[in-house]
């Protein structure tokens, strides 16, 4: 793992950076109450 955030807009930055030092292949995952869940479901409960 990159990094943790509560925010989609800051989760874009981190991928972006991850993929700039040299992982082009990151994603994006989401957990809610230490369960993963879908980037669309998480979009439920979170600002941009």
């Amino acid at each position: 793992m990159y990094g943790g955030t509560g925010s989609y807009r800051e989760a874009k930055m981190l991928k972006s950076n991850a993929d700039v030092k040299g992982y082009p292949t990151s994603y994006i995952v989401a957990y809610k109450d230490g369960v993963r869940i879908t980037v669309q479901e998480a979009l439920k409960y979170v600002d941009e």
